[in-house]
């Protein structure tokens, strides 16, 4: 069997509408106990699906200046998460800046509240939607590097085997953005303010607690300030990283393959590209080292 890709793909598919819900898999029980504890946390600490319940909220809203504040924008979990390979679980959590969109968009990417489910509804219409919206230029590159991770050719399938079928790439990954709110000044560019990624760095650490990835890939890294890559290592308690690289880092709940990469909407969406060809191997050699501890 295999399960139908994502949502209807015109340009304007509101994934709030519902249409999705028949395209999605079912989730896994491992991965559907995480998402009803990360769910549990977001409603709680971040937002309850109509209003922003943060503590951080005052301080974030006055943070942005004449910027929009898109309040309330939920991870991602997929129902794969923690897909079983060679005898080892990959735990895939990916993090970039920020879900970033314009609330001008009627009822796209720069909605408010949105919960896990339809933070999920979202994601699915990246899957096979239209260019360069909903399946943006950073969404390809992603797909790109799941492809690696899972073993697969990025030239080839952009599904995973799983028992009795098949899902894409992203039901095998969480998503989590730095900052759980987004700064927008125009369009879905840019990132959270300097008080945003402070303020949501113990959602970071929360979500890094409930997951227990072993495989962290960072999209945005800088020389200096703040950038996903430094938020995650803060987070696990590691000095930054060196872009495109690979280390180890020694969590509580065991080994994590941190892989610190750039943004790829601009740097390595395409695989003809330079920065790709530096990161490729650096993703496969976390795939391998995952999978190596399998054996120790």
């Amino acid at each position: 069997m295999r399960w139908p890709l994502g949502a209807p793909t015109g340009n304007h598919t509101n994934y709030r509408s519902g249409e999705h819900r028949m395209s999605l898999p079912l989730v896994q029980p491992e991965a559907l106990r995480l998402r009803a504890a990360l769910d549990a946390y977001t409603r709680a600490e971040v937002d309850d699906g109509a209003s922003l319940v943060c503590t951080s909220a005052a301080s974030c809203r006055r943070s942005v200046g004449k910027a929009t504040l898109v309040e309330g924008q939920a991870s991602f979990l997929g129902s794969h998460y923690g897909l079983t390979q060679h005898g080892r679980e990959l735990r895939i959590l990916v993090v970039p800046q920020q879900v970033g969109g314009s609330l001008a968009h009627g009822g796209q990417r720069g909605d408010e509240h949105v919960t896990m489910d339809e933070r999920r509804a979202q994601v699915a219409t990246s899957m096979d939607g239209q260019r360069p919206y909903p399946r943006t230029t950073h969404m390809v590159g992603t797909e790109h590097a799941l492809q690696v991770l899972l073993g697969l050719d990025v030239d080839g399938a952009r599904e995973v085997d799983i028992p009795g079928g098949q899902v894409h790439v992203f039901e095998t990954m969480a998503m989590a953005n730095t900052t759980l709110c987004s700064r927008v000044v125009d369009g879905a560019g840019g990132q959270g303010s300097v008080t945003m990624i402070e303020k949501c760095s113990r959602h970071l650490r929360q979500t890094l607690k409930l997951l227990e990835p072993n495989i962290v890939l960072t999209q945005g890294w800088t020389q200096s300030g703040s950038s996903p890559t430094t938020a995650v290592a803060s987070a696990l308690g590691v000095a930054k990283p060196a872009k495109n690289t690979l280390t180890e880092v020694r969590a509580p709940w065991g080994p994590v393959a941190l892989v610190a990469a750039n943004h790829p909407s601009r740097n390595w969406a395409e695989p003809s590209r330079a920065q790709w060809r530096d990161l490729e191997p650096v993703i496969a050699s976390a795939r391998q080292l995952v999978l190596d501890r399998a054996r120790d």
